[in-house]
């Protein structure tokens, strides 16, 4: 349930955004939450998707402008995205109070219906067809773009290493996957053919719709990494199967893959240990946002890593 005070925060947020932007007879409705909550926006107009970050942060401070810059790159290229809309002064980010509070961000609004677990056969390809898609349409890079994570860092994400406050019970277990994860990482940024690029790097079924045409689109590139591919498919198929390993799922979505690019060098053993990566940066991250029900998602996480 929202407090009363984060209530507050919100409606004043709201309210700034629609003068910002000039929206006239807008209306605002609740879509969801997990780290941001969003926002359907109808007005005037357009129909918009309204992201409103909380004021912890856990991103690269241009990490908007980053986002910008990937989403036109992917538009350009034929994909589907949302396109960020800057207020009428020209900002991305509304920020409330003096810089420490919530962030928000207007994006248009794409009609699509949600991917729905288990997905079938077909969306798997599908989905293997967008990643490759994605990595086709932006091109390699010698050095990291301003605002995108390093995923060269097990930790990923722009937050300290927390995993020594784990509980006692855990600790040990995160200490040594992270030491594993730090291997992984090395070898796989060392034996890759080509130089890293920015990738979505969260590219889940919760972060893809499917339009009328049948088409996927994706939303939520907030996350953008500048990593290699078999980083971003790891986490996608992590997605597909919540953090399990299946041949059959790994197989659809490398027929759907290779359509466009060619697979790379992820087999099921580095598969399985970039799998494990993705729990450390997640684990790693409850640690530090430390939200409600957090020992038992540090027990499911454990159980997998033992």
């Amino acid at each position: 349930m929202t407090r009363p005070e984060e209530q507050r925060s919100a409606d004043r947020i709201l309210s700034t955004v629609i003068a910002r932007h000039a929206l006239t007879n807008a209306v605002v409705s609740y879509v969801t939450s997990s780290f941001n909550t969003i926002y359907r926006v109808s007005a005037d107009q357009g129909e918009f998707m309204l992201r409103v970050s909380p004021p912890q942060r856990i991103h690269e401070p241009d990490v908007t402008e980053a986002e910008e810059a990937w989403t036109d790159r992917v538009r350009g290229a034929g994909l589907a995205a949302p396109q960020l809309i800057r207020a009428f002064d020209g900002s991305t980010v509304l920020t409330e109070g003096r810089g420490e509070g919530g962030q928000a961000v207007l994006l248009t609004w794409l009609d699509g219906t949600d991917l729905q677990w288990p997905l079938t056969p077909g969306q798997i390809e599908l989905l293997g067809e967008l990643s490759a898609q994605l990595h086709r349409a932006v091109s390699p890079t010698a050095t990291r773009t301003p605002g995108v994570l390093d995923a060269s860092n097990p930790i990923l994400f722009a937050v300290p290493d927390l995993l020594s406050t784990a509980p006692s019970a855990h600790r040990a277990l995160f200490r040594r996957r992270f030491s594993e994860a730090q291997a992984c990482l090395r070898e796989v940024w060392s034996t890759a053919n080509e130089m890293p690029r920015v990738l979505h790097f969260d590219l889940t079924p919760r972060n893809v719709l499917q339009l009328a045409d049948g088409r996927l689109a994706v939303i939520d590139c907030q996350d953008l990494a500048w990593g290699h591919p078999a980083q971003d498919i790891a986490n996608t198929i992590y997605g597909i199967t919540r953090g399990e390993l299946d041949e059959t799922v790994t197989a659809l979505f490398r027929a759907g893959y290779q359509r466009h690019a060619a697979w790379p060098d992820l087999d099921a053993g580095r598969l399985r240990q970039l799998f494990v990566t993705r729990r450390i940066v997640m684990v790693n991250l409850a640690l530090t946002l430390r939200r409600p029900g957090l020992a038992a998602y540090l027990d499911r996480h454990a159980a997998a890593l033992s």
